[in-house]
């Protein structure tokens, strides 16, 4: 399983995100540049294999697990969350 890991905390970084607000016209926001003066963007390029993404202290905050699911499966949940909204 490949690891990834972050130069930031991923608690930290979630207070900042929730604090800010996002603008309807799809356009970055200001809150969103000045995440990137504190938290770097982190690179990990195209994930094909099983792989976790951690935050500089180890906490998990993504798995990817390609074929897990079978695609239809997939497609099935994905429109029965967004007919719910």
């Amino acid at each position: 399983m490949l690891i990834g890991q972050t130069a930031w905390d991923v608690t930290r970084f979630a207070d900042r995100v929730k604090s800010s607000v996002l603008p309807d016209s799809g356009i970055v926001s200001d809150a969103d540049a000045r995440l990137n003066v504190y938290f770097e963007q982190a690179t990990f390029g195209d994930i094909t294999e099983p792989a976790a993404i951690i935050d500089e202290h180890g906490r998990v905050m993504v798995w990817q697990l390609p074929g897990v699911l079978h695609p239809m499966r997939l497609v099935s949940m994905l429109y029965n969350m967004v007919s719910a909204m």
